[in-house]
Parts: structure tokens; sequence; C-alpha cells
């Protein structure tokens, strides 16, 4: 991974934990204005949720990023993020046509295998140093560390982050000139001149 790469992901966790991240982003799940009518009603993806050791593999064969969303069963913000922000439309269009999807329960005993060792939840939450649920963690197709954020964000917080790593930009730009570009492909809030 490379400094550029680090810093950039670093940066855009910090910046929305600062909750900097610009404001309602009201573009499609492609990230450029287009026409929207109709598009209010338009029906949620389904998205296709799995163990973490299948999403990698499935990652590496399609070549898509990994989001694991790192959950415990008593947590609320957990199943607003749930509720709310997976299964907006846009942000749902997003990961199941550019993320392989994983599950964990942090505070779960039940085993499983990620990259060749045997692990749990709780191994998975203490590696990534989860803290807070939920935590969103973010892999390359190959299983490698890209950022993590956690605590909840909004579906219109969180579409600019999937969008950033789901298309690779942070190969190419840095978090805050990508939220820039991407906030200047916004529709002007009504009333706005």
């Amino acid at each position: 991974m490379t400094t550029h790469r680090i810093w950039s992901l670093a940066t855009l966790v910090l910046l929305l934990l600062a909750g900097v991240s610009g404001s309602s982003p009201q573009s499609p799940a492609n990230g450029k204005d287009e026409d929207k009518k109709g598009d209010d009603k338009k029906k949620p993806v389904a998205l296709e949720w799995s163990a973490l050791d299948k999403a990698v593999e499935k990652a590496s064969g399609e070549k898509k990023a990994i989001l694991i969303d790192v959950y415990t069963d008593w947590c609320g913000w957990c199943k607003k993020m749930d509720k709310e922000v997976f299964v907006d439309p846009a942000v749902a269009g997003v990961l199941s046509s550019k993320f392989a999807l994983a599950k964990v329960n942090g505070e779960s005993k039940a085993e499983f295998t990620f990259k060749g060792k045997k692990t749990d939840g709780i191994g998975i939450a203490r590696a990534f140093g989860v803290r807070g649920y939920p935590a969103i963690i973010f892999l390359d197709s190959n299983g490698e560390t890209l950022t993590m954020i956690p605590g909840f964000l909004d579906a219109e917080q969180f579409l600019p982050v999937v969008l950033f790593i789901g298309n690779r930009e942070y190969e190419k730009m840095e978090w805050a000139a990508y939220l820039e570009s991407y906030n200047k492909t916004k529709k002007p809030a009504a009333g706005a001149k």
C-alpha cells in the first residue's frame, strides 16, 4: 500500500469523524448528475451479505472491494444502518455492484477462516481495532485493509465513501479532492441560486 493511499484513506476517516463529509448528496449511484424523475420510488436493491471467508473469495474472483459490517445484536446504531443506510437505493446500488459484502458479529465466538487462520467475530474486532459499533471495514480485492469507519453514517454521508472506495478513486486522488468533485456534481438544493 502506498503512502499516498494510506494518507488519503486516513484523511477520509478523520474528516468523517469530524463531520466534514459535506452536505447531502443528491447524486445517483454513478456519482453523476442525471434526471432523477421517479427515482424517489425506486425499489431498494437486495444486498447479498455473506460470511467473511466467502466475501473474500468472491472479491478475489470478481476483483471487488470488500465491505465488512462489524455489528452486535444489542447495537441500536447497527440496526439503524441496516434499516436506513444499507437499504438506501443509491447506497445499495453501489454496494451490490462494487463490493463483496460480509457481516461479522463482533461478539461472536463462532469460528471461521480469514486469511488462512481460524478466528471468530471477537478476533476480527480485535484484529481491526474495533472499539465501538457499528464499524465498517473496507478491504481491497486481495483482503488488504484500506480503512475502517467507526460509528454510524447516514446514507448521504455513506454514499460518497462507498463511491470513493468502490470506484477505486483513492488510487487517483485524496479524499478531500474527491469530495469536492463529488459535491460539485450534486444538484443545487431547492431554492438555492
